[in-house]
């Protein structure tokens, strides 16, 4: 399996991530911020990472953007609140998946499959990643 790095500055989020990727049989590693995450990619070699994209950007520079930069190899997933700007971020910048906040094990351990097979999404296929759940961003 994967080992994969989980970004959230929420460490009940990153707890409750790192169950369900071990449950499968991931490795899973976590940093709370920008700088431990990129420390982290630098020393471990890491074939997914889980990025909230509310955490806080490293120079002016987004932390998805850093790591697009500097570990081209790492397949990024987005997670963030709102699905509209989670999509749309998502597509703009290559990642293979995004998903909603708050979400289920299922909706998580689908995007990770997803992405470690190179999945890359459509914005209409991850705003389908959200059924039944209403696009309130406008």
């Amino acid at each position: 399996m994967a080992r994969v790095l989980l970004v959230d500055e929420s460490e009940a989020v990153r707890q409750a991530l790192q169950r369900v990727l071990e449950s499968v049989g991931h490795t899973v590693l976590h940093a709370s911020d920008g700088r431990a995450a990129l420390a982290s990619l630098k020393r471990d070699e890491v074939q997914l990472a889980l990025v909230d994209l509310g955490v806080p950007a490293i120079d002016d520079s987004p932390l998805i953007e850093r790591i697009r930069e500097r570990f081209p190899g790492t397949k990024l997933i987005a997670m963030g609140h709102t699905p509209r700007s989670t999509a749309a971020v998502a597509v703009q910048k290559g990642i293979l998946a995004a998903i909603r906040k708050p979400f289920g094990a299922n909706e998580v351990l689908d995007a990770v499959s997803r992405g470690l097979r190179d999945e890359v999404g459509s914005e209409e296929s991850l705003k389908q990643d959200h059924r039944g759940q209403r696009d309130t961003d406008q």
